[in-house]
């Protein structure tokens, strides 16, 4: 409460007088009571008489607004900090404020006023000019109170809001905030009354009184004296407007960048750091835009990969050009990648380089497609079958050189004409109809056909034609993929010719003998006629092929071959079936005599002698005829039965022909029973060893014996040697067999020897198979050391035929003998021997066969070639031995001769073990004769 100004006489004049102040003391009535020096000063009053002076004379511009306040103020009011006026003082206009109070009596009653004047001329001015600054300044600029009200406003500030500055006065600034920030704004009001720190610069969404919506940049400065907040405001509705605009442009920018299948990047042209790259770098690099912005290659790359970069750039950058890369190699998180970049520099308004702006396209797989249409290209190139590339109308367009080299048109002849060019005309005009229809219709035809080289031979050829369409499902190319099969066709020919021919002969093999065999039944049965099968077999072919060798058997089969053809008419056949087995088919014969005719020519034939380069042989052949429909209706009959036939004219005597019979058939059963029985008959343990002893016919002297196997069936009893020996050497048993005699003779010499039985030696005859096997020496060895015999009592027995046919047998001898064996050279003299080959084997003995010494003494020729080995085994220092021996007059010639050691009937059948042990026994130590 304002203490009242309260009259004390002349005391308060003085004071008013001699105050510091400017002031003034005035009666009711607003005449002058006291005034102090600086009144009169300001007033510029010097010399004048105020006291009793009206105060509205001295001012007599005075507002009426001042003349109220006094009014007031002689009522009890204080009138505090009004606005002042300009009152011209000496002709001066000073702008005044006062301060009226009343002041009081001694009876507390209102004597008058009391004025306080303050010159604010240069305030005043300051301020006008500040006013004139702020209502004249382009920037928004008001004043709002602590309680949110405008105290003042620029024009700008209300042409900016639509409005008028009057219409401010009062109004609260939160309703030109748009709702969106009201909160927001309000928050910061409230924290800057309390002193609270807050932003000073920051957007606003505001609304002008029409509504309109706008952006703007708000300048706020609290005043702490005054608690008031001078805002300035500037409009960046238009900015924000261009902003959102570019960076809706930088977001369409960036999303086609982005979305750009290449890699972008974009680098400082300063330090080539990284400040922009796409979405199509980070997946090829495996690099994120993050990681990647503000740093260089050497952060990523290997220091020469990156040093290469970064050399190029600034080439770029230096020369402001543009940099193509066909190929640039880079390490990625995939591996190494290929990619073709051009670098470009980017210039600033100066010409200066201020980006370097990279593309590059990965071509990884491009390349890779490249490398293999490159590497298909070479195999085209370089492929043996030829290739033709023709457009929808067979025009030729590509050749490779294949098809040059096989049609002998160069690529320059080819191309541009059509493929009819090759055409054969081998073909009817239904075959290329077809073709065409086909290829029409699907994709691909592939067939044989003959087509024509550029020197006129025609030529077969595997064609492949595949047809190429385009996205529209219309062909427009054709690819012809061909090769000559001219050497396939020439190969075909041949295997056609070995799958039905012998290529020895050239004759037909058993294959086609027996097609055309059926044909000529099936011909024979429709006229009524009949078919004769003649199955002819060369007698002892194996002695001759043994003794001569291969080459020579080959070309003995090759002579009788051509012999018998020439015999035959043109429409019989003759075919080789086996080895040396041959089989005619004699057509339209009228009776068995009509074979038979043929028959005796073929033996007539066949017996003359035949030159085999140096050698001349003279050989016998037999023959079995079957005739159809007597002996059979189909092929495999009749050819069986003329088998059977021939195998009767062997047993006979060779040399001769026979006709098949009914009894043919039995004993051809009888002999499939044998050989199956053979086959059980080892593991059956029906097999014995017979032993037939030697002797010295001179002292009588019993020398050894031989191991002869016998057959002791359980279902035919006692086979003869002669039934099944043949049989085990065809099936190849005899090996076996051979082994478990001379595992035999083994175990029995060495029992005989503990018993001190009076043998020297056990001779066994082995088979030329069971030499022709690699193991023979080892299977001798072990049967040796199995029975614990020492190997000078086996003596080995091998027919002259097997020892002579080939050298390789010296050292199988040779072998045999250095285990301690003693060796014999059976049948000598049926053989084809050479005494030169003879003198080099480590032989021990010959055994004169038995057909020589059967001769005795009527055959002279069979005397003179016994006599004959006899001076051959006496001039090579051999032993030799007759078997076979039955009469006293065969003896009596042997011993005159100079052979005394002998094997026959007229001294002991064969003997089993126990009959032999037991005449052994009886005569121990006696004289045989």
């Amino acid at each position: 409460m304002n203490t009242k100004i309260c009259e004390s006489g002349h005391k308060l004049g003085l004071f008013i007088e001699f105050a510091p102040f400017s002031m003034a003391m005035l009666d009711k009535d607003m005449n002058y009571l006291a005034v102090s020096k600086n009144w009169i000063k300001e007033y510029h009053l010097e010399g004048k008489e105020l006291i009793g002076k009206s105060h509205y004379d001295l001012f007599s511009d005075m507002p009426e607004s001042w003349k109220e306040a006094h009014s007031l103020s002689l009522q009890g009011e204080y009138i505090q900090e009004e606005n002042g006026f300009f009152q011209n003082i000496s002709d001066e206009s000073k702008w005044i404020v006062w301060k009226i109070r009343p002041w009081y009596t001694k009876d507390d009653v209102i004597g008058g006023i009391i004025i306080l004047s303050e010159d604010m001329t240069e305030q005043k001015k300051i301020e006008d000019r500040y006013h004139t600054l702020f209502n004249k300044t382009g920037t928004c600029a008001a004043i709002i109170e602590p309680d949110g009200t405008f105290s003042l406003v620029n024009q700008t500030f209300a042409d900016l809001a639509e409005s008028t500055v009057e219409d401010f006065t009062g109004s609260s600034f939160i309703d030109l905030v748009d709702d969106v920030d009201k909160e927001r704004v309000v928050g910061y009001h409230k924290k800057r009354l309390n002193s609270q720190v807050v932003p000073e610069h920051y957007e606003l969404n505001f609304v002008t009184t029409k509504g309109k919506k706008g952006v703007a940049l708000v300048n706020a400065v609290f005043l702490p004296e005054t608690m008031q907040t001078l805002v300035s405001i500037i409009d960046i509705t238009d900015r924000k407007h261009i902003e959102s605009e570019l960076i809706a442009r930088e977001k369409e920018l960036t999303a086609v960048i982005d979305n750009i299948p290449m890699m972008i990047f974009l680098k400082d042209a300063k330090d080539l750091r990284y400040i922009r790259f796409n979405n199509a770098g980070e997946k090829l690099t495996g690099i994120s835009k993050d990681a990647l912005f503000g740093k260089s290659d050497y952060d990523f790359f290997p220091k020469e990969e990156a040093d290469f970069f970064t050399s190029r750039d600034r080439e770029v950058l230096d020369e402001k050009t543009v940099l193509d890369i066909p190929e640039e190699p880079i390490h990625t998180h995939e591996g190494e990648r290929i990619l073709h970049t051009k670098k470009v520099a980017i210039l600033d308004e100066n010409g200066e380089a201020k980006y370097l702006l990279g593309i590059s396209e990965d071509i990884t797989e491009r390349k890779q497609k490249e490398n293999q249409l490159l590497q298909s290209y070479k195999v085209i190139e370089n492929l043996a079958e030829g290739i033709i590339i023709t457009d929808a109308k067979a025009n030729i367009l590509s050749v490779n050189p294949a098809f040059s080299e096989i049609t002998g048109y160069s690529k320059e002849e080819a191309i541009g004409q059509n493929t009819r060019l090759l055409k054969s005309g081998r073909h009817e005009y239904e075959f290329y109809t077809n073709m065409w229809k086909t290829l029409l219709q699907g994709d691909k035809w592939q067939g044989e056909i003959w087509n024509k080289r550029k020197n006129g031979q025609l030529f077969p050829e595997w064609l492949s034609i595949s047809s190429i369409k385009n996205e529209r499902n219309k062909i427009v190319n054709y690819i012809c993929v061909f090769a000559d099969i001219s050497n396939i066709k020439k190969t075909e020919d041949e295997l056609r010719f070995l799958a039905h021919y012998d290529t020895l002969t050239e004759l037909p093999n058993r294959l086609l003998l027996t097609e055309r065999l059926e044909h000529s039944l099936e011909r024979a049965h429709r006229k009524r006629e009949n078919v004769a099968v003649l199955y002819l077999d060369i007698d002892r072919f194996k002695e001759i092929n043994d003794s001569l060798g291969h080459p020579y058997g080959d070309l003995l089969l090759q002579k009788v071959a051509k012999k018998i053809e020439d015999l035959l008419r043109e429409e019989d056949t003759i075919a080789r079936v086996s080895g040396d087995e041959f089989v005619m088919i004699i057509e339209d014969v009228k009776s068995p005599n009509d074979a038979a005719i043929v028959a005796q020519k073929i033996l007539v034939e066949l017996n003359d002698p035949m030159t085999l380069n140096e050698h001349e042989v003279t050989i016998t052949v037999s023959m079995g005829v079957a005739v159809s429909p007597m002996d059979g209706t189909d092929a495999v009959t009749l050819l069986k039965n003329a088998d059977t036939a021939l195998y009767r004219a062997k047993d006979l005597g060779r040399n001769s022909f026979e006709f098949f019979s009914a009894d043919m058939a039995t004993s051809s059963f009888e002999l499939l029973y044998l050989h199956s029985a053979l086959h059980n008959a080892l593991k059956n343990d029906e097999f014995v060893v017979y032993y037939q002893p030697q002797f010295e016919m001179q002292t009588g002297e019993l020398l050894g014996a031989e191991a002869l196997v016998r057959w002791n069936s359980h279902e035919m009893g006692l086979v003869p040697p002669g039934r099944f020996i043949p049989l085990a050497e065809d099936t190849g048993l005899i090996v076996a067999l051979g082994e478990w005699i001379l595992r035999q003779a083994c175990f029995q010499m060495k029992k005989w020897l503990d018993a001190g039985m009076p043998l020297k030696y056990i001779a066994v005859n082995v088979s030329g198979r069971q030499l022709s096997r690699d193991n023979i020496v080892e299977t001798l060895r072990k049967a040796l050391s199995d029975a614990q015999l020492d190997a000078k009592y086996i003596e080995i027995e091998i027919t002259e035929s097997v020892i002579m046919k080939d050298e390789l047998y010296i050292d199988l001898l040779n072998s045999l003998k250095e285990l301690g064996v003693r060796l014999s050279i059976d049948d000598f003299g049926t053989g084809y021997s050479s005494l030169s080959r003879l003198k080099h084997m480590p032989i021990d003995k010959l055994k004169i066969d038995q057909s020589f010494v059967s001769g005795i003494p009527f055959d002279k020729d069979d005397m003179n070639i016994t006599q004959a080995i006899i001076g051959l085994a006496d001039s090579l220092e051999l032993d030799v031995i007759a078997e076979g021996v039955e009469t006293k007059e065969q003896a009596e010639f042997l011993i005159k001769e100079g052979c005394a050691k002998v094997q026959g009937y007229l001294y002991s059948l064969p003997l089993t073990v126990v009959d032999l042990e037991e005449w052994m026994s009886k005569n121990t130590h006696k004289k045989i004769f």
